[in-house]
């Protein structure tokens, strides 16, 4: 299962306080829990690398509590109240956080605050209902349950992103929206989340949220550079070998160091089969690659294997190892074979299947679509 998203902390409920002119030199928090008179309350700092308890505070008897603290960096703070309510508070020397926690949840007098935490009611439960389906994910699932599953919890997720990118499109400038931030999907925001981060006034600059989301950005902008990368890679590789197009001849020697041509299977179907003896995941292949080979061999299929290795020996060890009866060559030049250079194959194992005029019917087949496309081609 794919992890979509990271919540920024894993706590019950969120909740951001109404902050008001306080002693300059330390952080005050005045807080009336009143479901919890009497009550040990942990207080811990957030960072990029954690929640760290440094401190309990014990409620009186009507669940007051107040205490301050000075902060050296401004940062957020959670109130972890016995294991079950928590809440993290936006927290800087100067400043006083006021809230209640009752029946009806979080409640200050900062607007800002209340809006914070309606959206965070409103995506808590679609976080638990997400938690709740990943966790009942089975690898010995049939398919058809197992792609219900992907199909309802990528919708849920969707779900999800919309809640925080509705958020932040009306606060784009508050330490709320920073936390918001880190649960948008980087891949569609990145312009969103870059701008929140600039937001953040001078002092927050060097707090872990600052930090935290200055990592995101980086992360998701190298990801977004590969991406394009890639796309830019994609095109120009299927100007060459897209769909439609006849396939490049591939002229190199066998194992017995006979040149060997990829046009001469011309009447066959043939899948190009770009691997090599130190490819783990083409060798974890090479078993639904040799049965579909045995089972449409007969009927006109034939496998030209080019591989990417430099060493005769491992080639030869890994075709005897893995029991590979069809057509196989290399140059023995890596990366910098003629054949992946022609073909613009930047990782293995890659495939290309042709029709008998030697046309491309499809690339990157591999396991159940592989034997599916070739029983539509066979009739099997």
């Amino acid at each position: 299962m794919k992890n979509y998203f990271k919540l920024a902390v894993a706590i019950a409920t969120i909740g951001f306080t109404a902050c008001n002119s306080a002693d300059k030199n330390k952080f005050t928090i005045d807080a009336q829990l009143a479901n919890y008179p009497s009550t040990a309350v942990e207080i811990a700092r957030w960072d990029s690398a954690g929640v760290i308890a440094f401190d309990t505070v014990t409620t009186d008897a009507q669940g007051n509590l107040k205490t301050s603290f000075t902060v050296n960096v401004p940062s957020f703070y959670m109130l972890r109240i016995a294991n079950e309510d928590s809440i993290l508070l936006a927290g800087e020397n100067g400043t006083l956080c006021a809230f209640t926690l009752n029946d009806n949840g979080y409640t200050s007098d900062d607007a800002s605050f209340q809006k914070f935490a309606n959206f965070y009611r409103n995506i808590s439960d679609k976080e638990a209902e997400i938690n709740t389906l990943a966790a009942s994910y089975n690898p010995n699932m049939p398919n058809e349950v197992v792609e219900e599953l992907i199909s309802n919890y990528e919708r849920l997720v969707e779900i999800y992103f919309a809640e925080a990118k509705s958020y932040v499109e009306v606060d784009t400038a508050s330490a709320y929206a920073a936390i918001a931030a880190l649960n948008l999907n980087p891949e569609t925001e990145l312009e969103t989340i870059t701008k929140i981060k600039s937001s953040l006034d001078g002092t927050w600059e060097k707090s872990p949220i600052h930090l935290k989301l200055t990592e995101l950005v980086v992360t998701a902008t190298k990801a977004a550079e590969q991406k394009k990368a890639q796309e830019e890679h994609e095109a120009a590789r299927n100007e060459v070998i897209g769909v439609g197009k006849t396939a490049p001849d591939i002229v190199l020697n066998n194992t017995k160091g006979k040149e060997t041509k990829l046009s001469s299977l011309r009447g066959k179907v043939v899948l190009i089969d770009f691997w090599a003896s130190w490819c783990k995941p083409c060798r974890m292949e090479n078993p639904n690659v040799k049965r579909v080979y045995e089972k449409y061999h007969n009927k006109g299929f034939e496998i030209f294997g080019v591989s990417l290795d430099r060493n005769q020996t491992a080639w030869e060890g890994a075709i005897k190892e893995d029991g590979l009866p069809w057509v196989h060559v290399s140059d023995l030049q890596y990366w910098q074979s003629a054949a992946a250079q022609l073909y613009m194959v930047n990782s293995i194992p890659f495939t290309v299947l042709l029709d008998k005029e030697g046309k491309v019917l499809a690339t990157n087949l591999r396991g159940e679509e592989l034997d599916k496309k070739l029983a539509e081609i066979f009739g099997a």
